[in-house]
Order: structure tokens, then C-alpha cells, then sequence
């Protein structure tokens, strides 16, 4: 009976991770429009905005072994939806940004989200792969298949990014905050796979 349970999480995590890679590898619609909406639209200078990149960097360094303690310490699974609900509460603190302090606050926020789901992810996964002969070809083609169908969506909004900021600046943002919702709330549907 316990072999059927854990079989049955095992399918539904690798059913449902290539969708859920796709969409939260990264920042969907941002990224081509994040220079243009934080200067022209919040005011903040563009050396703040550089300095921003730079503070990212140092709290991805600082945060790789907190992050790897909290995902022993939480588990993949709760790590996942926390690293998600961490990358809404960055998307919301740069749309209300008005001040270096808040980006930097958000760039935390930010660090703290891909430290953790640069592991808990991948880990999820390999975790809900049986121990088979092929473990290794099985993992390359779920993870394949999310990044593939990621750089389809990364490039249609990338594109779209451009086209949605001359209609309105925020709707480019509100539309990452959903993905990153809808991100979060797919990961809730991953069960823990029991590591024994």
C-alpha cells in the first residue's frame, strides 16, 4: 500500500514539474522591460538600478548555504512553495519601489527565492524519479522538457514585454506577478517524496 502511495506522488511530481519549470525558471515578461519601468516610472536613478544587480549578487552569495539549511530543515517540497511566494513578494516590492532601500529589500527577496529553488527544484524532481537503471535519462528528459517549453514562453513575452509596457507600464509587471502566482500555487500540488 505504501509502495502504490508513493508511486502515485512520484507520477504526479513528474507529471506536473515540466509545466511547472517552464514557468518559474525565471521572471516571465520582466527582465525586457524591468531598466525602462524602475527609471522611467518609479524615477529611480540608473546608477540605483545597476547598484541593485550588484546587491543580487552579493545576497546570492551570502544566502547558498542559509538556503540549503532551511531545505534540509523544510523539505523540497515546502522549499519550493516558499522560494515561489518569495518571488510574488520581490514582483510586489518592485512595483510599489520608490527608493534604492526597496530595491535592495526586493533583490533580498529575490536571492533568497533562486537560492532556494535553484536546489529544491531539481531536487524535487530527482527525488520523485525511481531509483532505475535510467534515473539519469528519465531526469534529463523531464528537465528538457520544462526548459524547452520555458525558452518558447521566455521568448513570446519577452516580445510582448515591449508592446504591453507601451500600453500601460504595469501591465508587463502584474503579468509576471500571475505566472509567479500560478507558479506558486502548481507547486503546491508537488507531493514529498519520503528520501527513505
Amino acid at each position: 500500500m505504501k509502495t502504490d502511495v508513493s508511486t502515485q506522488k512520484r507520477k504526479q511530481n513528474m507529471k506536473l514539474y515540466s509545466m511547472y519549470r517552464a514557468i518559474s525558471m525565471d521572471i516571465l515578461f520582466y527582465y525586457a522591460i524591468e531598466f525602462l519601468f524602475l527609471t522611467q516610472v518609479k524615477n529611480i536613478s540608473a546608477s540605483d538600478v545597476v547598484l541593485k544587480s550588484s546587491f543580487y549578487a552579493m545576497f546570492m552569495v551570502i544566502l547558498q548555504i542559509p538556503a540549503n539549511i532551511l531545505i534540509d530543515k523544510i523539505g523540497t517540497r515546502r522549499s519550493t512553495i516558499l522560494g515561489n511566494v518569495f518571488n510574488v513578494i520581490y514582483l510586489v516590492l518592485i512595483m510599489t519601489a520608490t527608493n534604492l532601500q526597496t530595491l535592495i529589500v526586493a533583490e533580498f527577496f529575490s536571492a533568497l527565492c533562486f537560492s532556494i529553488k535553484d536546489v529544491s527544484d531539481t531536487t524535487l524532481l530527482n527525488m520523485s524519479i525511481p531509483e532505475v537503471k535510467i534515473k539519469g535519462e528519465i531526469f534529463s528528459k523531464i528537465e528538457g522538457r520544462g526548459n524547452e517549453k520555458y525558452y518558447y514562453i521566455n521568448a513570446i513575452t519577452a516580445v510582448c514585454s515591449g508592446f504591453l509596457y507601451t500600453l500601460n507600464p504595469y501591465i508587463p509587471i502584474i503579468g509576471a506577478t500571475i505566472i509567479a502566482l500560478i507558479a506558486t500555487i502548481l507547486s503546491v500540488g508537488f507531493q514529498e517524496i519520503d528520501k527513505w
